[in-house]
């Protein structure tokens, strides 16, 4: 214990000069030994529970954040041995959130650079990513370009089981990041172009172990034709528009696939009627463990309302598990939408939980008197009006 009180004794003796001066390197190296003893107690902590808690000073976001103040960037900067310690753990780097507000082509290569040698240090750890890219006016084509070739030449996405990407990237550019993606299980893309006229025609691309998709674009039809996702469970699409062959796409997909989704949204920014295609996708063999369904957009009439009913004479019941639906505008008859409702609370096992839906309330008067009234028990209703 004496060690802590050694450098006021070594001053006290320096200037009583009982200590003579420092001239040769023999000396240096005795003094420094001397004052090596005066480490406070944190640095005599082993390299294994230092880990621990470099690990813990992460900060709570799903993907870090490059900052100066937080970890692990601020842990590195301590001393010499925090930072030996904590560039030679990969797990404290193994997470990235990128947001380049840059506006130049040049500064936001420069900014990929500066990432790349922080993915660097995480090693063969297995990577978490958010990338959030500011368009550049007029560039748009170049800095997807430079995000895509980041992910997929600097081998980033290899090791990516999580991808969050904010940036506008071509057709092209998201096959190619899914070509790559050997252990991805959970992907968004916010921005992907639809290019129905590919240079040439991919061969199948096999995503083994994505389990979560979200994709935005125009149209998914060209995106979607040319993938196997064999263990997908949960499917989110949106596009500004939509197609005819949309439905007949994704039915090829989950036939091709074999997964068994269990949560699907589709989401379609022009209004567009639910035509009979959609009755007969929601029927595929793939979609019956599907709990979570939610359709927004999209005017539902009669026709393809009917299905969702469960009926035992003749028996019909699709989506036995459902749990939660949402659905567009309901154009069907008054009372339809309710009969349907209660046949799946009262005739279906496990029965329905929440039910989101958009009428006009004078020409729903009878639905919305009986969702009400369901509304009082188990079941949770949303139902929101328009003029």
């Amino acid at each position: 214990m004496a060690t802590y009180h050694l450098l006021p004794s070594l001053a006290a003796a320096a200037e009583s000069k009982e200590i003579p001066p420092v001239t040769d390197a023999t000396r240096m190296r005795d003094l420094s030994f001397a004052l090596s003893g005066t480490n406070s107690p944190i640095q005599r902590l082993p390299v294994e529970l230092l880990h621990e808690i470099f690990l813990a000073c992460l900060p709570t976001n799903e993907y870090t954040p490059v900052s100066s103040r937080l970890a692990p960037l601020v842990v590195s900067w301590v001393c010499k041995r925090w930072r030996y310690i904590s560039l030679s753990l990969p797990m404290l780097w193994s997470s990235l959130a990128l947001e380049s507000t840059s506006l130049t082509v040049h500064t936001n290569c420069r900014y990929l650079s500066h990432a790349k040698f922080w993915l660097a240090r995480a090693g063969r750890a297995h990577l978490t990513l958010s990338i959030q890219g500011r368009s550049v006016y007029g560039k748009e084509s170049s800095v997807g370009h430079d995000y895509t070739a980041f992910l997929t030449v600097e081998g980033f996405v290899q090791k990516c089981t999580k991808l969050d990407l904010h940036v506008p990237i071509s057709t092209n550019g998201f096959l190619d990041i899914m070509r790559h993606a050997f252990v991805l299980v959970d992907a968004k893309f916010h921005d992907v172009s639809s290019d129905f006229h590919l240079s040439s025609a991919p061969a199948p691309i096999e995503v083994d172990n994505l389990r979560t998709l979200q994709v935005t674009a125009p149209s998914i039809e060209p995106l979607l034709r040319w993938l196997l996702l064999p263990e997908l469970n949960g499917f989110v699409i949106r596009e500004s528009d939509s197609h005819l062959g949309t439905c007949l796409t994704l039915t090829n997909l989950l036939a091709r696939s074999g997964c068994r989704l269990e949560s699907f949204s589709y989401t379609t920014a022009r209004r567009a009627a639910l035509g009979p295609a959609m009755a007969e996708f929601l029927a595929h063999p793939t979609l019956q463990g599907v709990h979570t369904l939610a359709l927004r957009g999209f005017t539902l009439c009669q026709q393809a309302l009917a299905p969702l009913r469960v009926s035992d004479y003749p028996r019909q019941h699709i989506l036995p598990l459902l749990a939660d639906l949402e659905l567009g505008t309901c154009s069907s008859y008054d009372g339809d939408l309710a009969a349907i409702v209660i046949s799946r609370v009262q005739g279906s096992s496990p029965a329905l939980k929440a039910i989101s839906v958009q009428f006009g309330y004078e020409q729903h008067a009878l639905d919305l008197a009986q969702l009400n009234k369901l509304g009082l028990g188990a079941l949770k209703v949303d139902v929101r009006g328009y003029d």
